[in-house]
């Protein structure tokens, strides 16, 4: 009996071998069509269950695995970030929020003297470094993201590559009361199942993010999610 191929594997494997013979900027835009394809198929972070869609998820994100590295290597609470420096951040996300400027489903607003900071600290580059094993660079990138609408969410998405790696920080998560469930970051796997990734304030989650489809689930209502993203990437041997 003949093992049954994986429709998203043999056209992922053709996609990955059109994506080698291209060269960085058509690389560039195969990475970005692939990006925006799999929003377009799962906008609202649920894994398509029909079959051609399903298809057309798991091999946009086999192709974007296979253009940029991929994985989740660190989620917790580093000692540097004590109750001063989370304070700080927290108060600096609360000013920007009244210049913020909504983009689709969330609100963003650059980051300030704390974020740019915390982006340029030794402690924060070791963390990155020591979790994927290679040397790093901040971009000096930093954003504050506000969901504080009931359904501002995130649909699937990968980075672009001015930042392969981002740092997310938790500064305030307020939940309802009586609330059974809140809202999380959700990253995807080659399988296009997804994995739920709650942070409490003060954690940090290192994502691979230009090969990772990630998102943010939609919030409820009275909830409301603050963060800081900060982009790092390799450093390139010369």
């Amino acid at each position: 009996m003949r093992k049954q191929v994986d429709v998203s594997d043999r056209l992922a494997g053709k996609l990955n071998a059109l994506s080698d013979g291209l060269d960085r900027y058509e690389r560039f835009g195969l990475h970005l069509l692939m990006s925006v394809s799999i929003g377009g198929v799962a906008p609202h972070g649920a894994a398509p269950r029909r079959r051609r869609r399903a298809e057309a998820w798991k091999t946009g994100l086999k192709v974007l695995a296979h253009i940029n590295p991929s994985g989740l290597p660190y989620v917790g609470r580093p000692s540097f970030v004590d109750k001063r420096l989370l304070s700080g951040l927290l108060c600096e996300a609360r000013e920007k929020e009244s210049v913020a400027h909504r983009t689709g489903p969330q609100e963003i607003s650059p980051g300030g003297r704390h974020a740019i900071a915390l982006s340029r600290s030794q402690e924060l580059r070791e963390l990155v470094s020591r979790a994927l094993g290679v040397a790093v660079r901040s971009t000096g990138i930093t954003t504050y993201l506000y969901y504080n609408r009931t359904g501002d969410h995130l649909f699937p998405h990968v980075d672009t590559e001015i930042f392969s790696i981002n740092c997310i920080v938790m500064l305030e998560h307020v939940i309802p009361r009586r609330a059974r469930s809140r809202s999380a970051l959700v990253t995807y796997g080659l399988d296009g199942r997804g994995r739920r990734v709650p942070l409490r304030p003060g954690e940090i989650a290192v994502l691979q993010a230009s090969g990772t489809a990630h998102a943010r689930e939609s919030v409820r209502e009275s909830e409301r999610v603050t963060l800081l993203t900060i982009g790092f990437n390799r450093l390139r041997s010369r």
